[in-house]
């Protein structure tokens, strides 16, 4: 309670200023005018009554909204709609500030929540999708000869599923990822081309490339990942014959 006495005396230090301060200069002008004073004396006695008075009922509702707010601050779950009625213009402005920075903290939230909820989901497709070629290798390492090409093949793309972790996490951070320059698509292409070529050639499926002949504004890494995972598409879903790339 004294702790709140004095926070509410330091509310209102400017209206108790005020007023010593017109008192003051009221009892001055009456002496120095050779007026008697008790007048003053008697409305200055008066005066101090009546803001005691409204000291008083203004200390218990400053009382009971410290409590409100203090009981507010003890939840768990603070709902900003329980909080005290502003009295003032200031207050509402304050709340008002409240209300938005807890919408966009929900927001936050609610948006950590998806992008965690999106590795989770992303992560655990890759870890099946790791397991075959591992299993894979482990199988053609406890033949009696390795297929060494074979061996090779599941490793590539091993490899490559980590390069779509590394993707995937450079993602996150694309502005300052990005090195935008113009590049001839075909390019791109054979880049990727160049690097599927031996898993093309393992299971036998023909790749027919069309020359496009055009000119792109892209980042040359995303674009040749990007080259790279249709590449790996045909070769997952196509089991003999060809695959046209144009």
């Amino acid at each position: 309670m004294i702790r709140l006495a004095g926070a509410y005396l330091k509310k209102c230090r400017k209206v108790i200023a005020v007023y010593i301060g017109i008192v003051t200069i009221f009892f001055i002008v009456f002496f120095l005018s050779s007026v008697p004073v008790d007048t003053v004396q008697y409305a200055a006695f008066l005066s101090a009554v009546l803001m005691c008075i409204v000291g008083i009922i203004d200390f218990a509702d400053f009382v009971r909204r410290s409590g409100k707010l203090h009981d507010i601050s003890m939840q768990q779950q603070m709902e900003l709609s329980s909080l005290p009625k502003a009295k003032e213009s200031i207050e509402d402005q304050y709340q008002e500030l409240l209300i938005r920075l807890e919408a966009y903290r929900r927001e936050l939230e609610s948006e950590a929540e998806i992008n965690y909820q999106e590795m989770v989901d992303y992560y655990t497709l890759w870890a099946h999708q790791i397991k075959t070629p591992i299993a894979a290798m482990k199988l053609l390492n406890q033949s009696d000869q390795i297929d060494r090409r074979a061996m090779e093949a599941e490793l590539f793309k091993t490899e490559q599923y980590v390069e779509m972790v590394l993707s995937y996490l450079r993602a996150g951070n694309l502005s300052s990822d990005l090195v935008l320059q113009r590049y001839f698509l075909d390019e791109i292409a054979k880049k990727a081309i160049r690097k599927y070529s031996s898993l093309f050639i393992l299971k036998k499926i023909e790749l027919e490339f069309h020359p496009s002949k055009v000119e792109v504004l892209t980042d040359e890494r995303w674009a040749v990942f990007v080259v790279e995972q249709i590449l790996s598409n045909a070769l997952k879903y196509t089991k003999k014959g060809k695959s046209l790339f144009r």
